[in-house]
């Protein structure tokens, strides 16, 4: 076994080299994106099957607010959101202002407490 003759600081050595190339291909496909645009591109296509079910989906808002990520990622997530919301909970409204501002780091809070 060639692992076991690896000296144990060799071994982290190694461990580090392998998560920073799975980082590196994890943030490949990141880029600026507009999650205004992005919400609204939601909404529009789940405009049909919410229509179907009695619910009127509005996206408001122009104020482009830039993420760093993965666009299909950052699509799916707030697809379901929306899909939630429309095939789970009924017609609730969902506030996209309020998902952009909870999205925008800008916007995140960091704390610390003891353990």
């Amino acid at each position: 076994m060639i692992w076991g003759s690896i000296s144990s600081s060799d071994r982290g050595a190694i461990w580090l080299w392998i998560s920073q190339i799975e980082i590196r291909d994890r943030t490949a496909a990141f880029r600026k994106l507009d999650l205004t645009l992005l919400a609204h591109e939601v909404v529009e296509s789940f405009d049909a099957a919410a229509e179907e079910k009695g619910v009127a989906l509005q996206a408001s808002g122009n104020e482009a607010v830039f993420v760093l990520g993965a666009r299909d990622l950052l699509f799916d997530a707030v697809s379901n959101l929306v899909a939630k919301r429309v095939f789970e909970f009924g017609a609730k409204p969902v506030d996209f202002d309020q998902l952009k501002a909870h999205l925008d780091p800008r916007n995140w809070k960091m704390s610390a407490g003891s353990a």
